[in-house]
C-alpha cells in the first residue's frame, strides 16, 4: 500500500471513529452527570466551581474528573486499534455471507423424499436383490464367453489368411505362435487408457493426454507446480488444494494483489500468481525469439469457487483457464482431463524439452 493510501485511510477511519466516540461519551456524561461538555456554559460552570475551591469527596464527583482527564488518551488508543482492524475483509464476509449461504441451501438436498423412499423400498429390495445378482452374474458371464469367442474367431480367420502365402510344412508352427499374444492382453491395454484421465491426480492426467511433464517450477518467485509440453505450446498449470468455499475477486484494490476469501480468511489469488508466471516465461521466449503459446491454467483439487459462473467471463477476458479435479467443485468448471487435448500422436522432440528449460532457468 502506497503511503498517500495509508494515511488516507488511518484519517477516514479516524473521522469515522470520532463521530461515534463523541456520540457514545456525550451520552453517557449527559446521563451519569448532567454534563454536556458540547455546551459552552456546562464548561463555565465546572470553572467557577473550581476556582472555587471545589471539594472533591464524592465517588461519582471523581468519577467525573477521571473521565474528563482520561478523555483525549482513550480517543487515540482506540483509534489505534481501530485501524489496525482489516476492515476489507470484514466487509467482504458480511456482504458475500448471503450468497454463501443462498448457494449452501442449494447444495444440500431435501431429507424428506430420501427418507421416504428408503422407507418404501426397503422390504422389496431384500425379497429381490438376491436373484437380481445372480441373473446378472450368469448373463454377464455368458456375454463375456461369446465376446471372446468372436474375437478369437475374428484374429484366427485373419490370421489364417496372413498364413495361406506360407508353406504347408509350417502351418502347424505358425498356429502356435499365434497363440502368445492373447485377446486378454489388448483389453487391459485399454482400460488403462481409458481409466488414466479419470485419475484425481493432475500429473497423471497430463502423462496420459502425451505430454511432457516438468514438476514443482519456480518463476521468479511464482510457484508452478506442473509445466506441460506439446511440440507447439506450453501450459502452466497451478493446483490449488486449498479445503472450504473460496469467493474469486480478481480485482486489485489500493495497489494490493487481488484477493480470494473465505469465512475465515483470505489469499492472494491463485489466478493472478499463474498469470505473473505466465508474462515473465513469455518475455524469456521472445527475448529468445522462439514462437511457443503459453496458457495459464489454475487446477482447483479439493475447494470450491462459490462464484465460479460468475467469474467465468472475467477468467476468459484474462486468458486463464480455471478447471477442476473430479474433488474440486463447483460443477460448472470443465474438468482438467476435458480441456487437455490428446497430444498422443505426437512425439515432444528433446530440443524443445530442453528449450522450454532453459527458458524456465533464465526467467
Amino acid at each position: 500500500m502506497s503511503p498517500l493510501a495509508y494515511i488516507s485511510r488511518i484519517v477516514f477511519i479516524g473521522a469515522v471513529w470520532s463521530i461515534v466516540y463523541l456520540g457514545v461519551m456525550r451520552s453517557i456524561m449527559i446521563n451519569a452527570w448532567m454534563f454536556d461538555f458540547a455546551k459552552y456554559k456546562h464548561w463555565k460552570y465546572i470553572w467557577n466551581l473550581w476556582v472555587h475551591g471545589w471539594i472533591i469527596d464524592e465517588p461519582t464527583e471523581w468519577c467525573f474528573i477521571i473521565t474528563i482527564f482520561m478523555f483525549i488518551p482513550i480517543w487515540l488508543t482506540l483509534w489505534t486499534a481501530v485501524c489496525s482492524v482489516p476492515w476489507g475483509s470484514w466487509f467482504m464476509l458480511i456482504v458475500c455471507f448471503p450468497f454463501e449461504l443462498a448457494q449452501k441451501k442449494k447444495k444440500e438436498p431435501p431429507p424428506l423424499p430420501k427418507m421416504k423412499g428408503k422407507k418404501k423400498g426397503k422390504k422389496d429390495k431384500k425379497k429381490e436383490r438376491p436373484p437380481a445378482m445372480r441373473t446378472r452374474s450368469k448373463d454377464e458371464d455368458e456375454e463375456d464367453e461369446e465376446d471372446e469367442e468372436e474375437d478369437i474367431d475374428e484374429e484366427d480367420d485373419d490370421f489364417s489368411d496372413l498364413m495361406d502365402a506360407d508353406d504347408e510344412e509350417d502351418d502347424d508352427d505358425e498356429e502356435e505362435d499365434y497363440e502368445a499374444p492373447p485377446v486378454k492382453k489388448k483389453k487391459k491395454k485399454a482400460k488403462t487408457k481409458k481409466a488414466a484421465p479419470t485419475s484425481n491426480e493432475v500429473d497423471e492426467i497430463i502423462e496420459s493426454a502425451g505430454y511432457e511433464l516438468i514438476s514443482n517450477v519456480t518463476i521468479k518467485g511464482c510457484k508452478i507446480d506442473f509445466v506441460a509440453i506439446s511440440e507447439d505450446d506450453i501450459a502452466l498449470c497451478l493446483v490449488d488444494d486449498k479445503e472450504g468455499d473460496w469467493l474469486a475477486d480478481e480485482e486489485r484494490f489500493n495497489d494490493e494483489e487481488p484477493l480470494w476469501f473465505s469465512e475465515s480468511n483470505h489469499r492472494v489469488s491463485p489466478v493472478r500468481q499463474v498469470l505473473d508466471a505466465k508474462e515473465i516465461l513469455e518475455e524469456t521466449l521472445s527475448d529468445m525469439k522462439e514462437n511457443i503459446d503459453v496458457n495459464a491454467v489454475v487446477v482447483i483439487k479439493q475447494g470450491a469457487v462459490i462464484n465460479a459462473e460468475d467469474m467465468l467471463d472475467i477468467w476468459s477476458d484474462l486468458d486463464v483457464t480455471v478447471a477442476r479435479t473430479a474433488n474440486g467443485k463447483p460443477e460448472e468448471l470443465q474438468k482438467f482431463a476435458s480441456i487437455l487435448p490428446d497430444n498422443n500422436d505426437n512425439d515432444v522432440p528433446d530440443r524443445v524439452i530442453e528449450f522450454v528449460r532453459k527458458a524456465i532457468n533464465d526467467s
